[in-house]
């Protein structure tokens, strides 16, 4: 598993305590600037890919350095830290949690630190692989033909965005042309499959991640918005919306 790599920006008193927390615990590469270091700081941060980034909280011009943030991501990995004991975060809101708060003790950044590595594994991960899990959490039945169809459409959709405009005229085309069937044929098998999975309208997964489209009189989305908000959510995942 990739090192981690972590910047900080703290007094020079507290170096010292944030290599001791991280000492023998993470495969880490810790950068420390100091206070006097902080054009140096944002130079590094804004050249360099890291996993989290870590501002004490009596630094001065706290604002003028996330101002001077070049990619605006990377406030969503920054932690504002009041003591090393006690952390006020921000992070991985797109992903896991987004949370405004202080008085956490120090193993909430061992945690944090674990979300990172086990979504730096997430990453790695190929694209189809990735897929699977998310239609394997739906309970989308593997052994029919709409579960082959549906991760194509998510596949050449997250590839192509633009396949999303006129799923009729762009997206069941393609998979009809690639697997020699009807688009009929093909829209029926996929509606059987997400019919099957949503047929537990108990299942946390699906409730959630479908939520947009979910009413009373409504349990199951249609195929389009099935394929839509799975897509989204991995444009999201690669930042490649907002």
């Amino acid at each position: 598993m990739k090192q981690l790599g972590l910047l900080a920006l703290c007094n020079n008193q507290e170096q010292d305590r944030l290599k001791e927390l991280l000492h023998n615990r993470y495969d880490t590469n810790l950068i420390i600037y100091n206070e006097s270091e902080q054009n140096q700081f944002i130079n590094y941060l804004n050249n360099n890919n890291v996993d989290l980034i870590l501002i004490e909280n009596s630094i001065k011009n706290k604002l003028n350095i996330l101002n001077k943030y070049q990619n605006k991501e990377k406030y969503n990995k920054t932690i504002v830290v009041d003591d090393y004991n006690l952390l006020c975060y921000k992070y991985l809101d797109n992903y896991l949690f987004n949370i405004f708060q202080s008085g956490y003790n120090k193993d909430l950044l061992y945690i944090c630190l674990d979300t990172i590595r086990k979504l730096n594994h997430y990453y790695n991960i190929p694209l189809y692989q990735k897929i699977n899990i998310i239609l394997d959490k739906t309970n989308l039945p593997n052994n029919k033909l709409g579960y082959i169809y549906i991760k194509k459409a998510i596949y050449e959709a997250f590839n192509n965005p633009l396949l999303l405009k006129n799923f009729k005229k762009h997206l069941y085309p393609l998979l009809s042309k690639k697997y020699n069937k009807s688009i009929c044929s093909i829209e029926r098998a996929m509606r059987y499959s997400i019919y099957k999975a949503m047929d537990n309208t108990n299942d946390e997964y699906n409730n959630k991640l479908f939520s947009k489209y979910m009413t009373y009189d409504k349990t199951i989305p249609t195929t389009q918005e099935f394929i839509l908000t799975i897509v989204n959510n991995l444009l999201s995942e690669y930042g490649k919306i907002s």
